[in-house]
């Protein structure tokens, strides 16, 4: 969602505009339509969600997004939409402040604090809706005095340059692409000790977008990476794998089962990258090392 809204041509004017409509509206619903709020939170979410909800948010925040996410939700054009979806996202993740009770959100170490004074939804989204539409504005990759249609996937351009670029979503063990025709890829992947847990942080938006919290605790446990139990044997790993995992296996075995899992499924994606890449192609893998137990697993090398 976020590479589409930075990739797909946005009318800057149109966006702070559309944006600022948005939020008037949503204000006016919150003054005036409470109860219809409420009503429509309840429905909105289920039992275990809501939970989640007003365990991180304040009620009258809750108020607040919701009636900035149902405006948003009824913008009938889908590149506005997906535009100021990022928008409102970013005032739930945030480096600092936001509107939720957490603290170290954005580092994905979030606490409860019961101390915190969560700044208006209403704010922070017209904070964030001027500091996009600003990065909008300085964008190098289209013309925003040109005219753009949408055909399928493609943006066209009416007149003018525009760098094409198209979007889809794959594990990153098979991609989909068809064998060497893939030019450069640059890709960080996960640290071994799940040192950044995407999840937690990003549940925070994603249930306002509609996902369940039981089924986005089901995605996590596919994560790469993460330290579920895996049901493969991820056997025949590399020397320098093997060497590192049986030495953290002496140490605690829960945590080399992990880490062969790890490089297990680490291994099937660098398998993919050589599939798809041309002969001559580049791969670039930016990835920290980790330390477990005590022990440098030196992930580098080990990759």
């Amino acid at each position: 969602m976020i590479a589409a809204a930075k990739l797909t041509p946005v009318d800057p004017l149109t966006a702070l505009q559309t944006g600022q409509a948005i939020l008037s509206a949503a204000k006016r619903d919150y003054w005036e339509a409470v109860p219809r709020l409420r009503q429509d939170f309840d429905l909105r979410f289920d039992a275990k969600t809501a939970d989640f909800i007003s365990y991180w948010f304040l009620p009258q925040t809750q108020l607040e997004l919701l009636s900035l996410i149902q405006h948003v939700e009824a913008l009938p054009h889908n590149d506005m939409r997906e535009f100021l979806k990022v928008v409102f996202s970013s005032t739930i993740i945030a480096k600092s402040g936001g509107v939720s009770l957490a603290r170290d959100l954005a580092h994905t170490r979030p606490h409860r604090d019961t101390n915190k004074i969560p700044g208006s939804a209403f704010v922070e989204f017209a904070k964030r809706l001027e500091r996009n539409v600003a990065a909008l504005s300085e964008s190098k990759t289209y013309d925003i005095s040109k005219s753009y249609s949408r055909t399928g996937t493609d943006v066209i351009a009416s007149g003018g340059q525009y760098r094409q670029a198209e979007i889809h979503e794959a594990s990153a063990a098979d991609i989909g692409l068809p064998p060497a025709s893939v030019d450069l890829i640059v890709t960080s992947p996960p640290y071994a000790n799940n040192a950044i847990d995407y999840m937690r942080a990003h549940k925070f938006s994603l249930v306002w977008f509609g996902w369940k919290i039981t089924d986005l605790a089901k995605i996590r446990a596919q994560y790469l990476g993460h330290d579920a139990a895996s049901r493969e044997a991820h056997n025949n790993l590399p020397n320098q794998c093997e060497e590192t995992i049986g030495k953290l296996a002496e140490r605690d075995v829960k945590k080399a089962a992990t880490l062969r899992r790890y490089f297990g499924e680490m291994a099937a994606v660098i398998t993919e990258m050589r599939r798809v890449l041309k002969p001559g192609g580049a791969a670039v893998i930016v990835v920290g090392t980790s330390n477990l137990r005590g022990i440098d697993v030196e992930t580098h090398k080990g990759l």
